[in-house]
């Protein structure tokens, strides 16, 4: 589907190694279209596709919701987590982060404590640090990929516009006049 950027994969990694996780991924908020894999390390490398879509339950779903990070120890039947962190099955250990503050842009996700344990403060201290630099990454790449129309689509837009309705052309026209009267 795609190959994963380095800068998120260099957080999904130091993600592992901040907290002696098994898995981890990080996944890019595409509103109603679900959670996109966006980076995985550990057993997440190996069964889960970048690019591909998952759906926000569980420990991401709340993450998403409430923008609180939190840590769980998944009972064996718990299927709202079930591949938490990329892993396959229900994982031992769980820490979600939210990434970013007042509009979560992604979640990012480890699973498997080392030892069988939960995760800790620490481990959340050290995942949430890691989700701002995340958030910013995301936020960065979200801004260089959406694309505006060209002058000529934009232009015949503007003529559709005038045609069907003038008083709305009047409108838009007059605020672009006002927005490149301040690059002049």
């Amino acid at each position: 589907m795609g190959a994963t950027r380095p800068p998120y994969q260099a957080v999904v990694d130091a993600a592992l190694a901040a907290t002696s996780a098994s898995s981890g991924w990080l996944l890019a908020d595409r509103g109603d279209d679900g959670l996109q894999v966006i980076a995985t390390s550990g057993q997440a490398a190996a069964h889960q596709q970048i690019g591909a879509i998952v759906q926000p339950q569980g420990a991401r779903a709340y993450v998403l919701a409430a923008g609180q990070p939190t840590a769980l120890l998944p009972q064996p039947g718990d299927t709202a987590n079930a591949d938490g962190g990329g892993a396959p099955g229900i994982p031992p250990s769980l820490l979600a982060v939210p990434c970013g503050d007042d509009d979560i842009v992604a979640v990012l996700e480890v699973s498997g404590k080392a030892g069988g344990a939960n995760f800790g403060f620490d481990d959340i201290n050290a995942l949430s640090g890691l989700a701002q630099v995340a958030a910013a990454l995301v936020l960065e790449r979200d801004d260089a990929v959406r694309s505006v129309a060209s002058p000529a689509q934009l232009g015949a837009e503007l003529e559709s516009l005038a045609q069907r309705l003038p008083s709305r052309y009047n409108s838009v026209a007059q605020v672009i006049e006002a927005l490149l009267s301040i690059e002049s």
